[in-house]
C-alpha cells in the first residue's frame, strides 16, 4: 500500500540531481536516475538541514551586501561633504578675511599711522588720540584693565589719558589701577594669562598697532583673570 504525501524534492548527494518523490514505501532506499547513486531516504533530513544552512548563509550574505551598499553610500556622502568644505576653504584662502572683521568687527575701516614717538610730555598727539578713539570704535567694543607702576606719575597720567580714549571708544575701561610687580620694560604693555588669546587682547592690539603706538606683548601666568590688561610704564 503506497501513502500518498506531497512532492518533495530530494538531491543526490553526489551528483545534485533532484530526486522527485512522489509517495513513500517500505523502501527507505532509492535509485539517482543519472548517477545511479543509491540514496537513503533516512538520511533526508540531514539533507534538509544542509539545504537550510545553504539557505540561511544566502540570508547572511545577502545582509552583508546591504550593509556594505548602505555603508558605501555614506562613503560617498562624506565625500561630497569633503570637497564642499575643501572649496569653501580654497575660496576663503583666496579671499582672507580681514583680522579685524575676523575679531568682530563693525563695517568701519581702520586708520593707519606710522609708528613713532607719539608721547609728548604725559599725553601724546591730538592726531594720534583721535585716530586710536577711530580704531577701538572700528573694532568690537570690549572690557580691558589698565595699570601703571606704582609711584610714577608720569605714567599714571598716561595711563589716565588711555582711560580716556577707551572710554570714547565705547570700551569699559577698569582701572587704572597700580602695580607693583617689576615690569622691566618701558611702554605699552599688553598681557594676557594664557592661550587661546583672548578676543579682547587681539582688538586691542589691532586698535593700538594701527594707531601707530608700539605695543609689547606679554604671556604672564600669574594674572587674576583672562581679561585683557594694558600696563602703561
Amino acid at each position: 500500500m503506497k501513502i500518498q504525501t506531497d512532492p518533495r524534492d530530494v538531491r543526490c548527494p553526489s551528483c545534485g540531481t533532484p530526486l522527485h518523490l512522489t509517495g513513500l514505501t517500505r523502501r527507505r532506499k532509492v535509485q539517482c536516475p543519472k548517477c545511479r547513486e543509491t540514496v537513503d531516504l533516512a538520511a533526508e533530513p540531514a539533507l534538509e538541514r544542509a539545504k537550510a544552512s545553504e539557505s540561511a548563509s544566502a540570508d547572511s550574505g545577502a545582509a552583508e551586501i546591504v550593509e556594505l551598499r548602505a555603508r558605501v553610500a555614506r562613503l560617498e556622502t562624506l565625500e561630497v561633504r569633503v570637497a564642499e568644505l575643501e572649496r569653501q576653504l580654497d575660496t576663503a584662502t583666496s579671499n582672507p578675511t580681514p583680522l579685524v572683521e575676523r575679531v568682530g568687527a563693525s563695517k568701519r575701516k581702520l586708520r593707519w599711522m606710522p609708528h613713532g614717538d607719539l608721547f609728548r610730555d604725559a599725553g601724546f598727539s591730538e592726531e594720534a588720540a583721535g585716530i586710536l578713539v577711530h580704531n577701538l570704535s572700528a573694532v568690537r567694543p570690549h572690557t580691558i584693565s589698565i595699570r601703571s607702576p606704582a609711584g610714577d606719575a608720569v605714567a599714571r597720567e598716561r595711563a589716565e589719558c588711555f582711560k580716556d580714549l577707551f572710554e570714547r571708544g565705547n570700551w569699559s575701561v577698569r582701572g587704572p589701577f597700580d602695580t607693583y610687580a617689576p615690569i622691566g620694560e618701558r611702554g605699552l604693555i599688553l598681557a594676557v594669562r594664557s592661550f587661546p588669546v583672548p578676543a579682547e587682547v587681539t582688538a586691542a592690539f589691532i586698535a593700538l598697532t594701527a594707531s601707530g603706538f608700539s605695543v609689547i606683548s606679554r604671556l604672564d601666568p600669574n594674572l587674576e583673570s583672562d581679561e585683557a590688561l594694558l600696563i602703561v610704564a
